[in-house]
């Protein structure tokens, strides 16, 4: 039983981490080109379906699990909006110069 929990602890541990460093990405970095966006896109729904699989844990404390999918989920719906604003704005770029 200790085993059993020192491993659910452990699991919990490593997802928590992975979302603060992709959290930390989201934050401070820059993503220039369409292929960064859709990268950590993907990474965020790889983090998140981690995140979901923690509750098939037994025993698991879901108030921590519910903390990490909801700070996941907005932050996932902050960069989607801003990463669809972007390609917009890349395109009418791209048409500008067309034109002119």
């Amino acid at each position: 039983m200790r085993i059993k929990n020192s491993t659910k602890k452990k699991q919990i541990e490593d997802v928590k981490n992975k979302s603060e460093e992709l959290l930390n990405k989201l934050e401070y970095g820059s993503f220039d080109t369409i292929n960064e966006y859709v990268r950590v896109l993907a990474d965020i729904r790889n983090l998140r379906g981690k995140i979901v699989s923690l509750r098939d844990l037994r025993y698991t404390d879901l108030t921590i699990v519910d903390s990490l999918d909801t700070r996941v989920k907005e932050k996932n719906e902050e960069f989607s909006k801003k990463s669809v604003w972007s390609s917009s704005f890349s395109q009418k770029d791209l048409s500008l110069m067309r034109i002119g």
